[in-house]
């Protein structure tokens, strides 16, 4: 049997195996080749292949090629993939051994910033030029044990000797820093940078065809219904050529087109789900405008434009998604998306209710809603669409939720809409979004809030785990918030990971009061549910309710503790303590399964304070949430 040559899911290592890229390569090498080695940072998206080019740039075979005089050059990778809690001394310790290793000598070096600038010094000494490669940077970036003094060091290093860095990242390094004040750093202005994109239509070619007729089974003939499926991502060709592959080898030489699709989705659909989900609002409605032959409105051009130049997009007259099957894929999970209860588990409202509202959701508000100027989408939920907008009397961005002139006469959608604006505006709380205004104009219900610029927790949770520090700082606000909340007789029964936003300052934003239960004038009292509905809706997101949301019982503000406290396992360790296929099971585990420890180094004595508000019986939890804030606070003195 022919061996498949297309089933490399990793960084490629074997440069007869690297496709693509010359032009990249023959750039980073012109300027390491300098007369002073420059530093380069190669940016791009999740399986573009950034990996795979440092390995290809740290082959001396390669480095024979394209430089004058590979002699006096000392190359060494550094790999920081899946090394989030890498300390400092961690780093050194590494950094200083591949650096003995690569240029042969063994002087006694301590794991700190001497002993870098030692081994660098004695390297120069030699006649060397040095060049590093950092491969998933960014962890180093967003590391909070790596501050100012870490950056200004290696910044000197480079100014100082014959060396330069070449760095991989998904984002621009500033982007990810821990810090406004590392992201200020100097260091990052030795830079060039490299925005590592989708193929070129012949470095496609090649790869379709080289490996394959080297085969035996060549795929030339294939190659148009190959880019089809997968577009010019080099990862989605290598699952389209190994499809296409397998079906020539296997049976009679001939691929049938439905068997080659169901192999290449069967592998992609993961990878396709992660694209979809990283896309915002606005990427995700311009996909679908494409898709639909509609064209993009004129203030979107420039996302138009970073959607195409990324690849998703091919240029013509129509311009096109870049794969029929991501297409298809689209229109099914928007189909999927519909039926809210079963598959995505949002369900603060019913079924029938989330086809209205989405349904219903203007494709584009008007250009003003009072004296405010509406920008672009920000976000969309249950209940409407947020917008940026801007306040052209106070000359102030702001954020505006819409709900549908449809849906404002949908009397149980429009209290619940209301019910958030007058329950937040009660509420004056640094770690609260503000509620400025509610209006009516142009047969919409709006919203007028507090734009807050940051990321959820949620989408922080995609780069990884929280370090225990951020966890308590970000816990410690949201509980204080909280704690106000509850003074105020409302539990908000819907924090999850989402509904909580931080600034690029650290400071935590509670977003999304429609779900407030408000209690008695003069106490907290337990409020009973009818049991998990209010007129056929489940209340709340199921992955985030406490059991006793669950089993129907009388509710009161611990459930909010309980929900909290499975947003900061969440962050210490990147996955929800509860999991299961479906939200029965989900259900189901939270009402019965048992709460796993993260593993060490997770401090034990702040995971006691998280496994205490995961308590099955609220009465073992905390009792309020200032108790929990002063246990988070506690840590916090103690660890610092």
């Amino acid at each position: 049997m022919k061996q498949n040559p297309y089933l490399d899911r990793v960084a490629i290592r074997d440069i007869h195996r690297f496709f693509g890229r010359r032009r990249e390569v023959t750039r980073i090498f012109s300027r390491i080749g300098a007369a002073r080695p420059q530093s380069v940072s190669v940016v791009g998206e999740r399986r573009i292949g950034k990996s795979s080019l440092l390995n290809h740039i740290a082959s001396p075979e390669v480095q024979a090629r394209h430089l004058d005089a590979p002699a006096p050059y000392v190359f060494v990778k550094m790999d920081l993939q899946e090394r989030k809690n890498l300390s400092l001394s961690e780093f050194f310790r590494e950094l200083i051994l591949l650096l003995m290793q690569a240029a042969d000598f063994s002087e006694a070096l301590t794991p700190d910033f001497e002993g870098v600038r030692m081994a660098v010094a004695a390297l120069q000494r030699k006649g060397r030029k040095i060049v590093i490669l950092f491969d998933e940077f960014d962890v180093v970036t967003s590391n909070q044990h790596f501050g100012e003094e870490f950056f200004s060091f290696f910044r000197s290093l480079a100014n100082n000797y014959d060396l330069a860095y070449i760095t991989s990242s998904k984002r621009d390094l500033q982007e990810l820093c821990h810090t406004s004040k590392v992201a200020d750093s100097p260091f990052f202005n030795i830079f060039s940078t490299i925005n590592l994109s989708v193929f070129s239509r012949d470095e496609a070619l090649q790869l379709i065809s080289q490996p394959s007729a080297e085969a035996g089974a060549p795929l030339e003939p294939h190659a148009d219904a190959i880019l089809k499926l997968s577009g010019y991502f080099p990862f989605f060709i290598q699952i389209a050529c190994c499809a296409f592959f397998e079906q020539l080898t296997m049976g009679d030489g001939t691929a049938d087109p439905a068997q080659v699709l169901e192999i290449f989705l069967e592998e992609v659909i993961p990878h396709f789900n992660y694209v979809w989900d990283h896309f915002s609002v606005e990427e995700k409605n311009i996909c679908r405008q494409v898709m639909r032959g509609e064209p993009v409105p004129p203030t979107f051009t420039y996302l138009f434009k970073k959607l195409e130049k990324s690849g998703y997009i091919l240029p013509g007259a129509p311009p096109a998604l870049f794969s029929t099957a991501f297409s298809e894929f689209i229109a099914r999970r928007d189909s999927e998306e519909r039926n809210v209860l079963g598959d995505t588990m949002q369900v603060s409202l019913s079924r029938e209710e989330t086809r209205q509202v989405v349904d219903a959701l203007p494709s584009r508000v008007p250009d003003r809603l009072g004296p405010f100027h509406i920008e672009h989408p920000l976000g969309e939920g249950g209940m409407g669409c947020v917008y940026m907008a801007e306040d052209t009397q106070l000359k102030r961005k702001v954020a505006i939720k819409v709900i549908s002139p449809q849906m404002s006469g949908n009397s149980d959608i429009r209290r619940r809409f209301l019910k958030e604006a007058r329950s937040a505006s009660v509420l004056n709380h640094p770690n609260i979004c503000t509620i400025y205004q509610v209006g009516q104009e142009a047969g919409l219900d709006f919203i007028v809030m507090e734009y807050v610029e940051g990321m959820t927790i949620r989408d922080m949770l995609r780069e990884g785990p929280f370090e225990p520090a951020s966890i308590c700082r970000i816990g410690i606000q949201v509980a204080d918030a909280l704690d106000l909340a509850h003074s105020q007789n409302m539990i908000h029964r819907d924090i999850k990971p989402a509904n909580i936003m931080v600034t690029k300052t650290g400071r935590a934003k509670i977003l999304d009061f429609g779900l407030v239960k408000w209690t008695g004038p003069n106490e907290l009292q337990a409020t009973a549910m009818t049991g998990l509905t209010e007129q056929g809706a489940i209340m709340g997101t199921v992955n985030y309710m406490s059991p006793e949301q669950l089993r129907g019982d009388l509710v009161d503000h611990r459930t909010d503790i309980f929900s909290l406290g499975l947003v900061l396992y969440e962050m210490a360790t990147g996955q929800s303590p509860f999991s299961a296929e479906n939200y029965i099971g989900v259900m189901h585990a939270i009402l019965y399964q048992p709460v796993a420890s993260p593993p060490p180094p997770f401090p034990a004595a702040l995971w006691s304070v998280i496994d205490r508000t995961l308590a099955k019986d609220p009465a073992h939890r905390h009792q309020t949430a200032g108790e929990l804030r002063d246990d988070l606070a506690a840590f916090l003195k103690q660890a610092e």
